[in-house]
């Protein structure tokens, strides 16, 4: 190979890589944002049941001793 086919060669070579890896970068970077909004996404959804799991406890301990009233006066009545 010629000195100069060989320099056009290398330079070629170095424009693939170039456009390979700057073509990779947006797709990083995207998948990067796309990991984090799924981590908040679970995050958030985790944080809600646990609020709803807990009003459903404070509810239930709010009104068994209205139930539990409530049931005891049927079995005299």
């Amino acid at each position: 190979m010629t000195r100069i086919r060989q320099q056009v060669f290398l330079v070629g070579l170095m424009v693939a890589f170039t456009a390979i890896s700057g073509a990779m970068a947006p797709i990083a970077i995207g998948l990067g944002l796309r990991r984090r909004a799924v981590a908040q996404r679970k995050r958030f959804v985790g944080r809600t049941r646990r609020r709803i799991a807990g009003v459903r406890a404070y509810v239930r301990r709010r009104t068994r001793p209205a139930f539990a009233f409530l049931s005891r006066a049927r079995k005299v009545a």
